[in-house]
C-alpha cells in the first residue's frame, strides 16, 4: 500500500541523526584538492527520508574559504544507517600566500559547518580536523656539463633533478632562470618544460644554455681549460594545472 505525502511526513516523527564519519581526498594536486566529507546517517523512522540539500561553510585557519548549498537529493533508507558525501573543491592559493608556504604548512586546521535538510528538519552538524597538504617538489642541480666548446662560445648542458614526493603527477610549466658561474651572471632566460613528473618519481630535465666565452673573462677561460665552474641558479618554476590554475616555486640552487 502506498503512503501519501502527508502520511509519510507524519511517520517521520524524529529527525534523522547525522554525524561526521570521514574526510576523503578524491583527487589532489599541488595547487588544490577535490574533497568529500562523509556523514553517517541514522534514520529511526519506519519510512525512507529524502535529503533535500546541505548548507555548508568550510573554514581554513578560521577563515571562511567556501560556502554554498549542495542541492543533490538523496534518499535515506528507513530504520537503518547509510552514508552520504558532501563534495567540496578547494584551491590552496585561497589561503596560502604563495606556493612556497607549503614548506611550513604540512597540515592545516579546518572547521566544517553544515545544515542537512530532511523534510521539516534542518539538522546542524559541525566538525573540526586537519587537512594534509601536498609537499613541494625537491629541485636540485645534478650536473653542469660542457656539451660543445669553441674559441668563441660554448653550450652548457644544465641537468636538473625534480623529485615528486606526492602520490599525484606533477605538471611542469616554464622555468625562468638566471645562471651564475663563479659569481658572474652568464645567462637569463625562459625554458618551457611541458612535462609531468609521476607520483613518487624523479624526472631529470636537461636545459641547453649557449654562452659567449669572450664576454665571460676568467670564467670563459676556465671553461676552455675544462674546469667546471661553481654554479648558482636563481629563478622560479611554474606549475600549470587546468583544474586548479598556476603557481610559482622560487628557486635558489647551488652546485
Amino acid at each position: 500500500m502506498l503512503l501519501s505525502g502527508c502520511s509519510a511526513l507524519q511517520m517521520i516523527a524524529n529527525p534523522p541523526k547525522f554525524k561526521f564519519s570521514d574526510l576523503k581526498i578524491v583527487q589532489a594536486g599541488l595547487l588544490g584538492s577535490d574533497l568529500a566529507f562523509v556523514f553517517e546517517v541514522d534514520n529511526p523512522n519506519p519510512v525512507p527520508a529524502s535529503l533535500n540539500g546541505i548548507d555548508y561553510e568550510l573554514f581554513i585557519k578560521d577563515k571562511s574559504l567556501v560556502k554554498g548549498v549542495h542541492k543533490e537529493r538523496i534518499s535515506i533508507a528507513a530504520s537503518g544507517k547509510s552514508f552520504l558525501r558532501l563534495p567540496i573543491r578547494i584551491k590552496y592559493k585561497d589561503f596560502l600566500g604563495s606556493l612556497n608556504d607549503l614548506i611550513n604548512n604540512r597540515n592545516v586546521p579546518y572547521r566544517l559547518k553544515t545544515a542537512l535538510k530532511v523534510g521539516p528538519f534542518s539538522v546542524p552538524v559541525s566538525h573540526k580536523g586537519t587537512l594534509p597538504m601536498p609537499r613541494l617538489p625537491s629541485i636540485s642541480i645534478n650536473s653542469l656539463k660542457m656539451q660543445q666548446t669553441g674559441l668563441n662560445g660554448a653550450r652548457v648542458l644544465l641537468n636538473l633533478a625534480v623529485k615528486n614526493a606526492n602520490a599525484f603527477a606533477l605538471p611542469l610549466g616554464k622555468l625562468n632562470y638566471a645562471l651564475n658561474l663563479n659569481g658572474k651572471s652568464v645567462a637569463q632566460s625562459k625554458f618551457a618544460l611541458q612535462s609531468k613528473v609521476a607520483g613518487g618519481a624523479q624526472s631529470n630535465i636537461q636545459i641547453p644554455i649557449d654562452l659567449n666565452l669572450l664576454k665571460l673573462g676568467s670564467v670563459g677561460l676556465a671553461i676552455l681549460r675544462g674546469v667546471e665552474p661553481k654554479a648558482k641558479l636563481d629563478g622560479q618554476m611554474n606549475f600549470e594545472d587546468p583544474k586548479w590554475g598556476s603557481a610559482k616555486q622560487f628557486l635558489k640552487l647551488f652546485k
